[in-house]
This record gives structure tokens, C-alpha cells and sequence, in this order.
């Protein structure tokens, strides 16, 4: 609870810290969706792709962690989008709702928009 309102609040590096002690008793795939969040938020995208592969690993079912995979490799590297873009496209999810819909229509729209 203590790192996620450090979250809230933008103190990031506090959050990361509390999570790093948590980690220490429990190690589960939503601790590093958070970790991969706070990575993202501190500008360290490297870290933040190396924690949303590991929950994809933990979660194979989850699209989420794919998804933000994608946002920031947009920002980098075309071959790497456009292969993890096509992966999404034919990705079943475990859960299917809207928000995976749309996460999908986006991938979507991101493939039509190279041609």
C-alpha cells in the first residue's frame, strides 16, 4: 500500500525502494507489472521492457505487459515493433474484454499505418 501511493504521488524512487523490500517476501507477477511502471515513469525503459518480459514469462494469458512492451518500443526500434506488433495481432488472451480490444485495434492501426 505504502509504494503504491508512493506512486500516486510521483515519488518514484521511494516506490522503487519499498518495492525492492517487499520483493525480499513475495515475488509476483502484479510486483513487477508495478516495478515495470515505475521504471517507465523514471525514464528507464530498458528496465521497464526487461520487467513486463519477465510477467509475460510469470503470465503468458496477460496481454498488458505485451501491450506496454509495444508502447515503448515504438519510440525505438521499427523491426522490434513490427515483429512484437504482429505477435499481438495474433495474441489470445486469456481474459478478452475491451481493453484487450483495444490494445488490438491499436496494434492495428500501428500495422496499417506502415503501408
Amino acid at each position: 500500500a505504502c509504494m503504491q501511493a508512493q506512486m500516486l504521488v510521483g515519488d518514484y524512487e521511494d516506490a522503487l525502494y519499498s518495492l525492492n523490500l517487499l520483493e525480499g517476501f513475495v515475488f509476483t507477477a502484479k510486483l513487477q507489472m508495478d516495478r515495470a511502471r515505475i521504471y517507465e515513469s523514471l525514464g528507464k525503459m530498458d528496465e521497464a521492457v526487461r520487467c513486463y518480459q519477465l510477467v509475460q514469462a510469470m503470465r503468458p494469458g496477460l496481454m498488458e505487459p505485451l501491450f506496454a512492451e509495444f508502447q515503448i518500443l515504438r519510440m525505438k526500434s521499427a523491426t522490434q515493433t513490427q515483429r512484437l506488433a504482429i505477435r499481438l495481432v495474433n495474441f489470445k488472451p486469456k481474459i478478452r474484454n475491451s481493453r484487450t480490444d483495444a490494445m488490438k485495434a491499436e496494434v492495428l492501426r500501428y500495422l496499417q499505418n506502415l503501408n
